[in-house]
């Protein structure tokens, strides 16, 4: 028999940024703000000041990634000012004209790993499945949440917009408060919160 001796390093300092024991984890980022602007200037139909703020998010979510995060990745794997000029001159990514898909999707990669419930939020403003008033296609493109039999039975054929309360919070602590706003009711996670109601 082989025996493999399995212990944790003496230290991170070889580990990537994202593992380290001290990693940052933003609350918000310069990148996510210009993502926002991008958003209420599309909506409000100032699109030339949407493209400018929608790239000026890429722009700030390379640079966070190239500076603050370069630690310990490869050289092979480090992203240079020659492949973010290219990825921004990409007309797929950077056309004359941007689309509410374009800003929520750069914002969701620039926000990768660390901006999940913002993602949700956004996710849950569109109603997974809303469509762009200036383009008439859905905000999310392709994206297709569960249906039927995929959601959990509680649902009752919705989708989910809340987390359920945790049995050790209000249920034993604050039931009031719980009853109060429906939340013992089984389908409580589909109510819609206040940012997504029409």
């Amino acid at each position: 028999m082989v025996r493999i001796a399995v212990c944790a390093p003496i230290d991170d300092l070889n580990a990537r940024y994202i593992f380290r024991n001290g990693a940052p984890f933003p609350i918000i980022t310069a990148s996510e703000i210009q993502f926002i602007k991008a958003e209420a200037h599309y909506r409000k139909g100032n699109m030339a000041a949407a493209r400018q703020a929608y790239l000026d998010g890429i722009n700030l979510s390379f640079d966070y990634l190239t500076s603050t995060y370069q630690a310990n990745i490869p050289t092979t794997m480090q992203i240079s000012a020659a492949q973010k000029a290219a990825y921004l001159s990409n007309p797929v990514v950077a056309p004359p004209t941007i689309t509410l898909s374009h800003i929520m999707l750069q914002k969701y990669i620039a926000m990768y790993g660390w901006g999940l419930v913002e993602t949700w939020n956004d996710l849950r403003r569109y109603h997974y499945t809303d469509l762009d008033p200036v383009t008439g296609q859905q905000v999310f493109r392709d994206f297709a949440p569960p249906t039927g039999i995929d959601l959990w039975p509680d649902n009752r054929g919705a989708w989910a917009y809340r987390c359920r309360p945790r049995f050790n919070s209000e249920f034993l602590y604050n039931i009031a408060a719980l009853d109060a706003v429906g939340g013992r009711a089984l389908d409580y996670h589909t109510k819609e919160q206040w940012f997504s109601q029409r």
